[in-house]
C-alpha cells in the first residue's frame, strides 16, 4: 500500500466535484469570484498550516483586513487588486472563506488538514498489529453474520485491506474507498467524525468485518462500531472471547440432552418389547 504523506505535501488538491459543483454558496458567487477562489485553495494548500493563511506584520498595509489579504495574494494571482478584493468580499460574505482576526481558511481545508496532521503523526509512531487482533476480526465475522445476509464463497471474499506497520499511515478514507465504495461529501464527514470518535484502528477493523460479512455499507460499520462503543481493543477481545465460551457450553448443554433424549427413547423402546 502507498504510504500517504500529509495533504499539504501532495501535488494536488482533494476536490470533490459534484459538491463543488452545487455548492450553494459558490453559485451565489459571480465567476471572477469562483476564479479567484480556485486560486486561494492553491495557495491554502501550499500553506505551513493547511487550509489557512495568516496575515504576518509587514502584510498590514491598511486598516482593511480583506484589502490586506487582497494585496498579500496580488502577487500569487494573475488578477487586479480590485478583482481580487471583489471576489473575497464575496467569498467571505457567503461564507465560503472565513476571516477571524488575521486568519482566513476555508472551513473543510483546514479541518481535514488537522485530521491529516494527526494521522501523519500517528503514523510515525508506528502500528503492530497482533495476530489475536487479525483472528478476531475472522470470528466476529463469522459470528455477526445473520439469516438474511447472503453467505459469500471463500473465493468470492476477498480483503484487500492491508495491514500497515511502522512509519506507515492509515489512510481511513483510501480504505474505505478501496474497498466499500465511492467516497461522497457526506460519507467523508461520517467517516472523519467516526475516526474522531472511535479512533482509527477500531474504524479499520469495522470496516474490515464488514467486507468478510459482504455488507459493504457504512451503516453497517456505524453499527459495529456502536456495538463496541467505548471499550478499549483488549475489553472488546475479551467480550469475544467471553461470546465464544459461551457458545461452546450451550452447545455442549444441547448435546448433553440430546444425548439423554436419545437414552430415554431406547429404553422406551427397549420396555416395550
Amino acid at each position: 500500500m502507498e504510504v500517504k504523506m500529509a495533504l499539504k505535501g501532495q501535488p494536488y488538491i482533494p476536490l470533490y466535484v459534484q459538491d463543488f459543483m452545487t455548492d450553494e454558496k459558490l453559485i451565489e458567487c459571480s465567476a471572477a469570484a469562483n476564479g479567484v477562489y480556485i486560486r486561494v485553495m492553491c495557495i491554502l494548500h501550499k500553506s505551513d498550516e493547511y487550509g489557512c493563511i495568516l496575515l504576518k506584520q509587514k502584510d498590514k498595509q491598511t486598516d482593511n483586513v480583506i484589502t490586506n489579504f487582497a494585496l498579500k495574494f496580488l502577487k500569487q494571482m494573475p488578477y487586479d487588486l480590485q478583482t481580487i478584493e471583489d471576489a473575497l468580499k464575496e467569498l467571505i460574505e457567503e461564507k465560503v472563506l472565513i476571516i477571524e482576526d488575521d486568519l482566513l481558511y476555508q472551513k473543510r481545508m483546514r479541518r481535514d488538514g488537522i485530521i491529516s496532521e494527526q494521522r501523519s503523526k500517528s503514523g510515525k509512531k508506528g502500528i503492530k498489529t497482533k495476530l489475536e487482533k487479525n483472528d478476531f476480526v475472522n470470528n466476529f465475522a463469522k459470528a455477526k453474520t445473520t439469516a438474511n445476509v447472503k453467505q459469500n464463497t471463500e473465493n468470492e471474499i476477498e480483503v484487500v485491506i492491508e495491514n500497515e506497520i511502522d512509519n506507515k499511515e492509515i489512510n481511513i478514507l483510501s480504505i474505505y474507498e478501496n474497498n466499500i465504495g465511492t467516497l461522497s461529501s457526506i460519507i467523508t464527514e461520517k467517516l472523519i467524525n467516526l475516526e474522531q470518535d472511535y479512533g482509527t484502528f477500531k474504524v479499520k477493523k469495522a470496516i474490515e468485518i464488514s467486507v468478510l460479512n459482504g455488507v459493504r455499507k457504512l451503516s453497517y460499520i456505524e453499527g459495529v462500531l456502536k456495538s463496541w462503543g467505548s471499550k478499549t481493543w483488549d475489553e472488546i477481545l475479551e467480550d469475544e472471547n467471553k461470546f465464544k465460551n459461551k457458545q461452546h457450553e450451550n452447545n455442549e448443554s444441547f448435546e448433553e440432552r440430546l444425548k439423554k433424549q436419545k437414552e430415554i427413547e431406547e429404553e422406551e423402546q427397549y420396555a416395550k418389547k
